[in-house]
């Protein structure tokens, strides 16, 4: 495949003559360097393949165990998906990661004792509401507002706090690290009652911000989850737990996170990254021998697996090698 490569981009020269840029900070980047590894025919299908959200629709999911499309509907162990977690199950997809983050968390939602949190949309729709990103063990993400010394805005003497520390006005300390947790029988789950003073809350981005200017990120167990009023859009959620696990440092966009939020990579950005810090590895040693310069076909043999030279090229340019052509060595070498 033909492609120009500068410091902030790749662009590649599609069979039909359509120029592509990736940028480097692209999420399909590692992918798209992967496929130079495939014979020369299959390389310009492989990329669209990946620059395509299309063709990891529902196709794609259909060919995953325990998943199936019927009627352009998507049914998992042959239970259909509400419309918010087949948007999830597709983005996960989309994003190159297994779909055993969505069983887990699936699993987790069919342990909550409420049928109409199951059954019904009111938590799907909360959800669904800017894609709530989920956590590897099968939890979700979302924003709770408050004080700038981390306590809660309101509190009631009443509610019945099994975990955390409370104050004498009734406010719990939301402090990184906190797990909060009030007895499930005192949250309301009547969803047409709209503010209940002894219930966990948390929200949105845009509802939390609206609550308070210090705003904290809380990992929430589906199955903790009590009920969902009906006003602000589904922006607000009850639940009797949920961990403080960071500080809002800006809204999280990925659809699978680890506990503090930071976007799980696929395995492609993974080895890609691995085979960063091989490359590394191996020069920084060749420099320390004494060498001034090894050619691309020693850094080749060096590594744990075999790359091809287009690939090695674009991740010596990313680390800003100086290489290129040796007249007196016949080959391409690297500098050091």
């Amino acid at each position: 495949m033909k492609y120009i490569t500068n410091a902030t981009a790749i662009i590649l020269i599609l069979n039909d003559n359509v120029n592509v840029r990736v940028d480097k900070t692209d999420k399909n980047y590692a992918k798209v360097l992967k496929t130079f590894e495939l014979p020369a025919e299959e390389q310009d299908d492989a990329v669209r393949a990946i620059l395509n959200p299309v063709i990891l629709g529902k196709n794609a999911v259909s060919k995953t165990e325990g998943f199936e499309v019927i009627d352009d509907h998507i049914f998992y162990k042959g239970e259909q998906l509400p419309a918010a977690l087949e948007k999830k199950v597709l983005s996960i997809m989309a994003e190159g990661l297994p779909l055993t983050h969505f069983e887990k968390l699936w699993e987790n939602i069919l342990e909550n004792p409420a049928c109409h949190v199951v059954n019904e949309s009111g938590f799907y729709d909360f959800l669904e509401y800017k894609e709530l990103p989920i956590t590897e063990d099968g939890c979700f993400l979302a924003y709770r507002g408050v004080k700038e010394d981390y306590y809660s805005v309101s509190g009631s003497l009443s509610t019945k706090v099994l975990q955390g520390k409370v104050n004498e006005q009734g406010q719990i300390y939301n402090g990184i690290g906190e797990v909060i947790e009030v007895r499930r029988s005192g949250v309301s789950d009547n969803r047409n009652v709209h503010c209940h003073e002894g219930s966990l809350h948390i929200g949105s981005l845009d509802y939390a911000t609206n609550w308070a200017r210090k705003l904290v990120i809380v990992k929430v167990n589906p199955k903790d989850v009590v009920s969902v009023p009906n006003d602000c859009g589904c922006q607000k959620c009850r639940v009797s737990k949920y961990e403080v696990v960071a500080d809002f440092v800006g809204e999280i966009k990925a659809p699978v996170t680890n506990d503090a939020g930071v976007a799980i990579a696929d395995s492609a950005q993974e080895e890609y990254n691995d085979l960063v810090d091989e490359v590394i590895d191996f020069l920084n040693r060749k420099e320390e021998d004494g060498d001034d310069q090894v050619t691309l076909r020693q850094v080749q043999n060096g590594l744990d697996e075999w790359i091809s030279l287009d690939r090695l090229k674009n991740i010596l340019y990313e680390l800003d090698y100086d290489f290129g052509f040796d007249g007196q060595a016949g080959t391409d070498v690297v500098w050091l």
